[in-house]
């Protein structure tokens, strides 16, 4: 039973000492592209996130993020409305980050947060504003480089299922975003 526990307490100090080598948070700051279903272009997508490491390779990272376009957008039936619609998405994904190699991390996460849509929409002569926040969740994939010490370069694909929005027609904002950026850990 002695030699059990020392050898337990071996592999949880040298994990210990493991973990210590990077840093235990982390600032992000990226770009990219988000592709909602319903609507006809790709706005450009920002994000922020601060990362709590969890364990070896395991973080939490609650992120906002925001995207706006001016489009056209898809109603079926009703026809093709001009407009604009926002979305600031507010949530958290816990990531599994195993080292595939020096300094490169795979990156596998799932999560959820809200969506705070606004938007007005100009079809067959009215006009529609609306706002509203919708539950969603997403899954993500991708890598964190890392550039020293300090810093890491992140690429991630990501798919969000948003709730649809009822106010505006049944529009779905549910899509694909890709985006990267830089994070400074300390």
């Amino acid at each position: 039973m002695f030699r059990r526990t020392a050898l337990l307490a071996v592999v949880f100090a040298a994990a210990g000492i493991a973990s210590a080598a990077e840093k235990p948070y982390g600032i992000a700051v990226g770009a990219g592209l988000a592709a909602p279903k319903d609507v006809d272009t790709n706005p450009t997508y920002f994000s922020i996130g601060v990362r709590y490491r969890l364990g070896d390779n395991v973080a939490l990272e609650p992120e906002i993020g925001y995207s706006r376009s001016d489009t056209n957008i898809s109603y079926g039936p009703a026809g093709i409305g001009t407009g604009y619609v926002r979305d600031i998405s507010m949530g958290a994904t816990l990531m599994f980050r195993p080292e595939i190699a020096k300094g490169l991390h795979l990156v596998l996460g799932v999560g959820g947060g809200a969506h705070g849509l606004r938007g007005k929409v100009a079809i067959t002569g009215f006009t529609i504003e609306q706002a509203a926040v919708k539950a969603a969740a997403h899954g993500l994939g991708g890598i964190d480089v890392d550039l020293g010490k300090r810093w890491q370069l992140f690429a991630y694909g990501r798919y969000d299922l948003v709730a649809k929005w009822q106010e505006m027609y049944d529009l779905d904002m549910s899509g694909p975003r890709a985006y990267g950026g830089f994070r400074f850990r300390y």
